[in-house]
């Protein structure tokens, strides 16, 4: 959203907005692209190499607020494991349940809907609202039956993101992450005791 909005928001707002706050929105916008550079992480074990976007590691960031410093590393996850030390294999293995576990309360958080979402939550954002309550209806429906997902839509392989044509209008579904209460991230999206999964459902123009 501040990407796709930002420049216009600060333009429109420049008087009310703190030099702290403008900081902030730059650093969501430049986070995980090209603008903070990357980086090579190398696994001495194993041989595994991973290229991947810097993140900004604003606190105010959705995406990083939750993150220990170690948890690229611990995020690991291959899909060959032939030719693995143990050792090594064991703690890839320990990313790839994670990030399989992950992708299952994902799903299931779909499948039992707004109505069983427990402590989980749905948001519709004000111009999908505005399609009227049937549309909604037939919004979240469409997002709870959603099984397109392939390396461009979901390279993480966690069902976290959706895109759908439905009433001549382009929608997004995301999933974010929250610790309980939803102050703040979470420190394991893989462990639903402590994660407050939040599935918002926009118009393309929103994200």
């Amino acid at each position: 959203m501040f990407r796709r909005h930002g420049g216009a928001y600060r333009q429109a707002h420049e008087g009310p907005l703190s030099r702290v706050e403008r900081k902030v929105m730059g650093a969501i916008e430049a986070c995980r692209t090209a603008t903070l550079g990357g980086h090579v992480e190398h696994c001495m074990d194993c041989g595994l190499v991973r290229q991947a976007y810097n993140s900004c590691r604003n606190r105010h960031c959705p995406k990083c607020q939750g993150l220990a410093p170690a948890a690229p590393r611990a995020r690991w996850g291959v899909s060959e494991w032939s030719g693995i030390p143990e050792a090594c294999g064991r703690r890839h293995m320990r990313a790839r349940r994670d990030q399989e576990r992950i992708r299952a309360l994902n799903d299931q958080m779909r499948a039992d809907g707004p109505e069983g979402s427990g402590s989980n939550h749905w948001v519709v954002t004000r111009g999908v609202t505005g399609l009227g309550i049937d549309e909604v209806r037939r919004a979240i429906e469409a997002v709870r039956s959603c099984d397109k997902f392939d390396d461009d839509n979901d390279p993480y392989g966690e069902h976290d993101l959706g895109a759908l044509e439905f009433a001549g209008h382009r929608l997004f579904w995301k999933i974010d992450y929250y610790a309980l209460g939803l102050a703040g991230g979470s420190p394991d999206p893989s462990d639903p005791s402590v994660t407050a999964r939040v599935l918002t459902i926009m118009l393309w123009w929103e994200y």
